[in-house]
């Protein structure tokens, strides 16, 4: 398929959606998490849950239909979808919005050029071919390859169809997941989608695996926290 060639302001859509979607999967997986742990974990929770539980197995069943919902549309494979794949396919395939005069650009953001500019576009880190950005799909692969064999099967046979009933699902399906592997794949579509943006808007080199999100993923399960107290 031959690659699309975006503007500026349609790149930059691009990458806003999926980041939108990338965001919203992480919020909705620690919320899930840090209900089941406090529920137990935390005897007063439990037994807060439990006085109301009709409405807290809703909640639950709604956040764990969001999140396979979230990650099967951030990991589709369909060329028309808006997803992580088109988003990296367009990365690679539109090397000039990342060229030294783009950049430029954007940093004086269509004004006078700043005294600063020099300087800064100096330190700027600027792509010369796809090779330079080839390692962001190679990294990617792998999580992919994961989430098609193991989750993708799940929403497909439960969430979005209902092929088998949840004790089947149980035995041939959630088996094979695990909580850790998710918040991981979570974690590096977090540093995929945050090294995008920065080597658009300031020009970094794309370096992955520098980055630590357990502040920001602490943040959310805090706030649940402070929910499931409150009513406790």
């Amino acid at each position: 398929m031959p690659q699309i060639v975006l503007t500026p302001s349609e790149y930059w859509s691009e990458v806003q959606l999926i980041s939108t979607e990338i965001e919203d999967a992480v919020i909705i997986f620690h919320t899930y998490d840090e209900i089941n742990r406090l529920a137990v974990h935390d005897k007063k929770i439990c037994k807060a849950l439990n006085k109301d539980a009709l409405f807290w197995q809703t909640q639950m069943h709604c956040l764990q239909t969001s999140l396979f919902v979230s990650l099967s549309r951030i990991f589709d494979t369909d060329a028309n979808a808006h997803t992580i794949h088109t988003l990296i396919n367009a990365t690679l395939g539109n090397l000039h919005l990342f060229s030294a005069a783009a950049l430029s650009a954007r940093k004086a953001n269509r004004g006078p050029k700043p005294v600063w500019l020099d300087d800064y576009m100096a330190g700027a880190w600027i792509p010369t071919s796809v090779k330079d950005l080839r390692h962001l799909k190679t990294a990617l692969a792998p999580h992919a390859k994961r989430f098609e064999k193991v989750y993708r099967p799940i929403r497909h046979a439960i969430f979005a169809h209902r092929l088998m009933s949840n004790d089947q699902a149980g035995a041939q399906l959630f088996g094979d997941t695990r909580r850790d592997e998710v918040a991981a794949i979570l974690n590096f579509l977090h540093d995929l989608i945050e090294t995008i943006l920065n080597l658009y808007t300031n020009g970094w080199q794309p370096e992955l695996g520098k980055r630590d999100f357990k502040e920001h993923n602490q943040r959310i399960s805090d706030g649940v926290a402070r929910v499931l107290r409150s009513l406790s």
